[in-house]
């Protein structure tokens, strides 16, 4: 009885080598190559930073807008000119950066841009019927209303909104924004 499992154990595993090793021939060849989470998650990362360094320049922009109206005129038969507005708006960085906001000046955030009071007097600033978000209250703050120093405010939308200093003041902001001259 003993010989006889012995004799089925044996035929198993000569039966189960071939089979496992066409298996596991095609994992971690070139053509199926194995690899770690490790592995990936650097080559993402790599990936990640090589297009932070990379920004697009306004003078990429530029390049890819003429080419644009070159191949559209090409294919209406129409000239295509170009116009460029000038904006004094600064590119949404990753981190917060600290702001001297002088008095009389507004600060139009874009949508999602993050705005924390540190020193002076500012108030909001929105020419819309709409309100900026203060996270550390939790209340939605309107026009003329007075932004305690300290508080996260949110902007939900690019339309206008912001904030407006009474004194020279400094703020944090995460996310894009420009400085301008109240309208009246």
């Amino acid at each position: 009885m003993k010989h006889k499992i012995y004799t089925a154990v044996t035929v198993l595993v000569l039966i189960a080598i071939p089979v496992v090793s066409v298996f596991s021939s095609s994992a971690g060849t070139s053509a199926d190559p194995v690899v770690t989470k490790s592995y990936v998650d650097k080559c993402i990362s790599d990936a990640v930073n090589q297009v932070m360094a990379n920004r697009i320049t306004d003078e990429d922009i530029d390049k890819t807008a003429h080419k644009a109206a070159e191949l559209i005129s090409l294919e209406t038969g129409e000239d295509i000119e170009l116009s460029v507005k000038e904006s004094t708006s600064v590119a949404q960085p990753l981190t917060y950066k600290a702001v001297e906001l002088a008095a009389n000046k507004v600060m139009i955030g874009e949508e999602g841009t993050e705005i924390i009071v540190r020193s002076g007097a500012v108030y909001i600033y929105i020419t819309g019927i709409d309100s900026i978000l203060d996270v550390t209250t939790g209340h939605s703050l309107v026009d003329k209303n007075s932004v305690s120093k300290d508080h996260l405010l949110v902007i939900p939308r690019g339309d206008g909104r912001g904030i407006r200093a009474t004194e020279n003041s400094w703020v944090l902001v995460k996310g894009g924004y420009s400085i301008e001259d109240p309208k009246q």
